[in-house]
């Protein structure tokens, strides 16, 4: 090369020359550039050097190197990487930044024979005291980040970024990529994190501790089971990591759609752009080697890694009700869980139900299961009732459950509970009864069975068992109610409207009789003659039971009313004929309010509501109301005396009935007998009656007399049309 003598003081000693002949383009993402040092250089070709001032001269025949162009004639010092790939690197391009200037560039890579890749960097001289031992130069590559949204990083490709270190100078170093940077550091903890699936999660992508990075993943890999991660913890927030701690997925987003609308479920924004893990911290334990990672928080909290819900418990049903997986599970018409799978078996269908952790209190050994239906219909007195379900639980099907008293007691460990087809039979575990009725005309499934208005049970099905010449319910208690009235002594009747000429009773059963009940206090019994009636007033449910004894039943029945001075105070609650048949005897309920006024010495008479005595000397009527004349009634009375007799008690002793007030026919008191048995004489006649012949009678009260011939004329009157006298 020959240098005009005018220019030879330009050449040094440590000058540099390089080739600028024709045109250089570079054309990446990070745009089109273009060099052109002249046009007599793009024709003619040239060569460029320049020289450093404190350089000595050059002589004759000195030997210069020709570098390819400018940057390789960096004057830095020559720096040579062992690089993990050459995957979006670029010779002469690639930079080495340090606190966002660039030092340094990539100025060559090789490709040697057992595939590892090397290369060399020109660094600028400013920084060589920063290479040392324990520095690092670590490969990034451009993300898309909310934290940092500058396009220009993204354009420009992969950058190694220099990390100082301390330790002596050297020039020869191993880059890492981005996602395995954290490696360098010393102390870092690694683990294993295991999942069925990756769930997008890969090398590179955050560990994050309440919205802090404390580390990252490093590697992702396949395995038969499933996929592992190994994930490295920075060092300073390693002692934030227990045994108990758990691993979630912090870069899904979930999105659930169903008939109540569209739900999503998702992190922050940044977040669900960076993606990563999730560290859940925990309290207890070491730091272990391995963890599971789980799909998202509900997975965590329930330690599950299947994508379905965990099976908390398992129902049985011989038939397959309306619900299917999705349907979901409800108590007290809340929702607490789902139905996960149904599988069918030979002879039934096992139901699998996931409940929510939260809700796993509520199951007892007492829960009971049954199938929601789409709605509830009910034809009563009061009009049609129809409850709906809403169009999701009845599209879906629901199920639901409550726990009721005592019907866990026959549960062992280890049995599946049953899903029972509908609320009532759910509610009748362990309640079942039978009665014996003489034919079915008024009985039908699903009856209700009732106490004071209160729904207690319910007849399940009707049964004709032809050895007896009878049908046979099949009822149900509901197990709050087994106890008080599955008992000797009990009586079940059925109500229907009754019209007679007292008037109309129970309208409001035209349209669903019902069973009513009158609760026992016996021994535990489960079989039931079904009774003609029974007493439905709740005033004499605990009152004072007794019997009289009737030569015949005549006008009484049960609900006839027994009155104390005209006043009602109890009620006829059975009619049965006596040991011998040679009476009738009559059962009597005083109201436990009243039961003070029966003494051992009561006597009790037929109050017809009319009363008829003539004699020769004139007549007696005594009347009382029109309803009382038909419905007829006993009244009682308890003679004077001191001091008073003591109170009758509640025992099956029986006193004979008269027929008036004074006694039989003739006027002879008849017997009585108090409930212990001993006889006592009649009391005092109200009135004194004379005798003047077979005829004739007439009655003598406080002085007044009344003519023979006056006084029938007036009963004439009195007397309703199909009585004669």
């Amino acid at each position: 090369m020959l240098i005009e003598r005018r220019f030879t003081n330009l050449v040094k000693k440590g000058s540099r020359f390089w080739n600028v002949s024709g045109v250089d383009a570079d054309l990446s993402l990070s745009g089109a550039k273009v060099k052109l040092e002249s046009l007599a250089a793009l024709v003619n070709g040239a060569i460029a050097f320049d020289s450093p001032e404190n350089s000595s001269p050059a002589a004759a025949d000195d030997t210069f190197g020709l570098y390819a162009d400018l940057a390789h004639s960096q004057r830095g010092v020559i720096v040579k990487l062992a690089l993990p790939d050459a995957k979006g690197l670029k010779a002469g391009s690639t930079p080495l930044m340090y606190q966002g200037l660039e030092v340094g560039q990539l100025t060559k890579m090789t490709l040697n024979p057992g595939g590892s890749v090397t290369g060399e960097m020109t660094v600028d001289p400013s920084v060589v005291d920063l290479l040392r031992e324990k520095t690092r130069i670590e490969m990034r590559s451009p993300k898309l980040s909310l934290n940092d949204a500058s396009l220009s990083s993204l354009l420009t490709g992969n950058t190694f970024e220099l990390i100082p270190g301390e330790g002596q100078p050297s020039n020869n170093f191993v880059v890492a990529p981005a996602d395995k940077a954290l490696l360098q550091k010393p102390g870092v903890v690694t683990v294993t994190l295991t999942a069925p699936e990756s769930y997008g999660i890969e090398a590179g992508q955050p560990l994050i501790l309440h919205g802090v990075q404390v580390g990252q993943v490093l590697e992702r890999k396949l395995t038969e089971k499933g996929v592992s991660f190994s994930a490295a913890i920075d060092p300073k927030y390693s002692d934030l990591v227990h045994g108990d701690s758990k691993f979630v997925v912090n870069s899904r987003v979930d999105v659930k759609v169903g008939l109540d609308g569209v739900e999503f479920l998702g992190a922050s924004a940044s977040e669900w752009v960076n993606g990563g893990v999730r560290i859940l911290p925990g309290n207890k334990g070491p730091l272990r080697d391995s963890y599971p990672l789980y799909a998202n928080l509900d997975k965590a909290i329930e330690n599950s890694l299947s994508d379905l819900p965990t099976t908390t418990l398992t129902l049985t049903a011989e038939t397959l009700p309306d619900v299917q997986a999705g349907s979901v599970v409800l108590y007290r018409k809340f929702e607490v869980g789902e139905v996960i799978t149904v599988r069918p078996r030979a002879e039934a269908f096992d139901i699998e139900l996931h409940i929510k952790p939260e809700y796993r209190k509520l199951l007892t050994p007492n829960s009971v299961f049954w199938a929601e239906g789409g709605a509830k219909v009910q034809l009563n007195g009061s009009g049609l009732t129809v409850q709906a379900s809403p169009l999701s639980r009845a599209l879906r099907g629901a199920i639901s459950f409550d726990n009721l008293t005592g019907a866990g007691g026959n549960l062992r460990k280890g049995d599946k509970r049953i899903l029972f087809p509908s609320e009532t039979a759910a509610r009748a575990v362990g309640g079942q009864i039978t009665l014996h009725a003489f034919d079915a005309g008024k009985l039908a499934e699903g009856m209700p069975i009732r106490y004071l208005g209160i729904d207690i049970g319910q007849i399940q099905k009707l049964t004709l068992i032809t050895a007896r010449n009878e049908v046979q319910a099949t009822a149900v208690l509901y197990p709050e109610y087994v106890q008080t009235f599955a008992r000797t002594g009990t009586r079940f009747s059925v109500v229907t409207p009754q019209i007679s000429a007292a008037g109309v009773e129970h309208l409001d059963t035209i349209l669903q009789p019902y069973i009513n009940v009158e609760p026992g206090r016996g021994n535990a019994r489960r079989d039931f003659e079904l009774q003609e009636a029974t007493i439905t007033d709740s005033r004499y449910l605990d009152g004072l039971s007794i019997v009289v004894e009737v030569p015949e039943a005549g006008s009484l029945n049960i609900g006839t009313p027994v009155l104390f001075r005209g006043m009602e105070v109890g009620t006829v609650t059975g009619l049965t004929l006596g040991s011998l048949a040679d009476r009738v005897m009559v059962t009597l309920r005083i109201s436990e309010r009243y039961q003070h006024l029966v003494r051992n010495n009561s006597v009790f008479w037929l109050a017809s509501g009319y009363s008829l005595d003539f004699r020769a000397d004139g007549g007696v009527v005594k009347t009382g109301t029109f309803n009382q004349f038909i419905r007829g009634g006993i009244a009682f009375a308890t003679p004077p005396g001191t001091p008073l007799a003591p109170k009758a008690q509640r025992v099956n002793t029986s006193c004979c009935l008269r027929v008036n007030e004074r006694g039989g026919a003739s006027g002879e008191p008849l017997c009585r007998v108090n409930p212990a048995g001993s006889g006592v004489n009649a009391p005092e006649p109200l009135c004194y009656t004379a005798r003047l012949n077979d005829s004739l009678w007439c009655a003598v009260a406080q002085n007044s007399v009344f003519l023979p011939e006056q006084f029938l004329a007036q009963m004439r009157e009195a007397l309703p049309a199909h009585l004669s006298l």
